[in-house]
C-alpha cells in the first residue's frame, strides 16, 4: 500500500477509488447515486495456478507500473522484483486466500432547468 500511495501521483491506480465513487459522483453534480458493491474471493484451491514465470495479479499490476513507482522513488527494481516474487509466493501457498470488493457506480445528472436558463440570459 505504501508503494501505491507514493505512487499515485505518477500514474499509479488508487487501489480505494471504489470506496470513493459515492463522493466523487456527488460532488461532479450527479444526484441520486448508487453504489453498489460486489465481495469476490479465491482460495489456493480455486486459483488455477500458471507457470512460475506468469505473476500473481497484484503481482502482475506491480510489473506493469514498474516504470512508474520507479519514477515516484517509492521503490527500486530489486525491492519490486522481491515483492512480486512475495505476492507470486503466497497465491501458490496452500493456505491462500484472498478477498475484495469490486464497485459499480450511477448516478443521474440532471439537464439545467430551462427556466433557469432564460434567467441568466436576460
Amino acid at each position: 500500500m505504501r508503494i501505491a500511495r507514493q505512487s499515485r501521483a505518477y500514474g499509479f491506480p488508487d487501489l480505494l477509488l471504489g470506496r470513493k465513487l459515492f463522493a466523487l459522483l456527488r460532488a461532479a453534480g450527479f444526484a441520486e447515486v448508487g453504489v453498489r458493491a460486489s465481495a469476490f474471493s479465491e482460495t489456493a484451491a480455486d486459483v488455477a495456478v500458471g507457470p512460475a514465470e506468469q505473476p500473481s495479479g497484484p503481482g502482475r499490476l506491480l510489473a506493469q507500473a514498474r516504470a512508474l513507482v520507479r519514477r515516484s522513488g517509492a521503490a527500486t527494481d530489486d525491492e519490486l522484483d522481491a515483492l512480486i516474487a512475495r505476492l507470486d509466493a503466497v497465491v501458490r501457498h496452500p493456505e491462500y486466500f484472498s478477498a475484495g470488493l469490486d464497485f459499480a457506480a450511477a448516478g443521474l445528472k440532471r439537464a439545467p432547468d430551462e427556466s433557469s436558463a432564460a434567467a441568466g440570459q436576460a
